[in-house]
């Protein structure tokens, strides 16, 4: 889920990360994991990378 409007090149580079972190992963760790990534390439622009949120029961 998104709370505003995202970068669709970023977003594009986080959901694989995402996913592939699912594989071992809950998803709130998970998604946190591919914020890390996309935030070393973008440190200074976070709305590329903080704009999505996880939810749910964690498995």
């Amino acid at each position: 889920m998104s709370l505003c409007n995202v970068d669709d090149k970023a977003t594009s580079e986080l959901i694989p990360e995402f996913v592939e972190n699912l594989y071992t992963d809950i998803p709130a760790k998970a998604l946190r994991k591919a914020f890390v990534q996309l935030k070393k390439k973008y440190p200074k622009q976070p709305y590329k990378w903080a704009s999505l949120v996880s939810f749910g029961i964690s498995r």
